[in-house]
């Protein structure tokens, strides 16, 4: 491996490992909010938006 790579490797880590630094900041002060994903994602008629869908079918017929 040349210097060059070297140092480009050494600069991709630092930036990967202060990126998840910041995400996992941001978790733990709350400004991240996963309510929505949480909502929205699980198995097909779990989710909100399955059963909303499914009602307003339901009332339509």
């Amino acid at each position: 491996m040349s210097k060059a790579a070297a140092v480009r490797s050494a600069m991709e880590d630092a930036v990967q490992r202060r990126l998840r630094q910041e995400f996992a900041d941001a978790v733990k002060s709350g400004e991240l909010d996963f309510g929505e994903i949480i909502e929205n994602t699980g198995p097909t008629g779990t989710r909100r938006r399955d059963r909303d869908s499914t009602l307003s079918w339901a009332r339509s017929s």
